[in-house]
C-alpha cells in the first residue's frame, strides 16, 4: 500500500487523538495541520513531532494543497458537514 498523506483540520483534543492514531499506522503520514489558532497548531506540530507538516490557519488552504490525500475533520460537530462538503469538492 502506498503512503496516505493526511491533513488534520482542528488540532484540539480530538485532533491530537487522530494524530496519535495516524502515527501508529505504518502507511500514514501527517503532512498538514489546520487550525484557526496557528500558534496552537505550531505547538501541536512540535509536541507530536510532525515537523514536516505544513501549518494552515484556514482549512480551505489545506484542502487546496496537492500534498494531502485525506483529511480528518476534528472540529466542533456543527462544522463537520460544511467542512466535509468542502473537502469533497476540493
Amino acid at each position: 500500500m502506498d503512503e496516505l498523506r493526511i491533513g488534520i483540520i482542528g488540532v484540539g483534543w480530538p485532533g491530537q487523538r487522530h494524530i496519535e492514531g495516524y502515527q501508529k499506522h505504518p502507511n500514514a503520514r501527517i503532512v498538514a495541520l489546520s487550525d484557526m489558532n496557528v500558534a496552537t497548531a505550531e505547538q501541536v506540530k512540535a509536541q507530536y513531532d510532525v515537523e514536516g507538516a505544513t501549518v494552515y490557519g484556514d482549512y480551505h488552504d489545506l484542502l487546496a494543497s496537492d500534498e494531502v490525500d485525506a483529511v480528518s475533520i476534528c472540529t466542533p460537530n456543527f462544522l463537520h458537514a460544511p467542512m466535509a462538503i468542502d473537502a469533497l469538492d476540493a
